[in-house]
């Protein structure tokens, strides 16, 4: 086991390095567009409106994603019948 993590550890490195990478460019995307739209706005305008953007369309995915998870069963609980004690309920249940 240990030889396995030490061998998928540099993709897992790169992985972790690609979607920092990939939140930083996405971050410079919504900072651009805020810039953008202040040439025509007012700054806080187009920063309350990019993000109120990218809010809906976070919601929107999530939405989306939740709809498309698989149907799980139903959750059951089962109780299991505890064996009585000889002293029956007179016994405290941690003094065994």
């Amino acid at each position: 086991m240990r030889a396995r993590a030490v061998q998928v550890r540099p993709s897992a490195i790169a992985f972790a390095a690609a979607a920092l990478s990939t939140v930083f460019g996405l971050a410079l995307f919504a900072t651009s567009a805020v810039l953008g739209l202040a040439h025509v706005v007012e700054p806080w305008l187009a920063a309350l409106l990019v993000g109120i953007a990218l809010v809906l369309i976070g919601a929107g995915l999530a939405a989306w994603a939740r709809n498309h998870l698989p149907r799980s069963t139903p959750f059951q609980v089962s109780r299991v019948k505890e064996p009585l004690h000889p002293a029956g309920e007179q016994v405290h249940p941690w003094a065994d």
